[in-house]
């Protein structure tokens, strides 16, 4: 397991990032993807097939991390279709370089017109779920903190299976946009 935190500020704001890896199991045992759209081509079927774990993974992770947030009296972070799509940009970027890193928050901070943002990763087994991911981040001290900071009011979260890897990466960007 790796970790490391970044921070910097904008205009009183503030900048964090935080990053967990986890080693990938060698294989996807148990897990096969299923051909829903038969009329498309099987490769197509295929990824639309894992976009949408991805999508569903990453939906579970928001769920979650509000509910750990409720329970420490903070305001829920609402999805930020800026936010997200910064999250998603990444995310690919990693699983398509095979790569492990944070990525340019201060360009998120421009990008979506931010006054602070933090950003926690993970790369993690295939067998690990969305639960397991948001539990691990929270047994780490830097992404709890970035989790239940009272900052943000907005998270973006994006999550990809690398297959050359086989682990899931996931990003989680957290917002406060300027003048909330």
């Amino acid at each position: 397991m790796a970790l490391f935190t970044r921070a910097c500020a904008r205009g009183g704001g503030a900048l964090a990032a935080t990053a967990l890896l986890l080693a990938p199991v060698a294989s996807m045992p148990g897990r096969t993807l299923t051909l829903t759209a038969p009329d498309l081509h099987p490769a197509a079927a295929t990824l639309l097939t894992m976009r949408q774990r991805e999508d569903h993974f990453a939906e579970r992770v928001l769920v979650l991390v509000n509910q750990r947030r409720a329970a420490h009296h903070l305001r829920q972070v609402g999805s930020n279709p800026c936010v997200r799509s910064y999250a998603d940009d990444w995310a690919a970027s990693l699983a398509r370089r095979n790569a492990f890193e944070h990525s340019d928050l201060p360009s998120l901070l421009s990008r979506c017109s931010a006054s602070y943002v933090s950003e926690n990763i993970g790369r993690l087994p295939p067998s690990m779920s969305p639960r397991d991911l948001v539990r691990l981040w929270m047994q780490s001290p830097p992404h709890r903190h970035n989790i239940l900071s009272p900052y943000p009011t907005t998270s973006g979260i994006a999550v990809r299976y690398d297959a050359d890897e086989r682990a899931w990466l996931a990003v989680q960007n957290f917002a406060r946009h300027l003048g909330s």
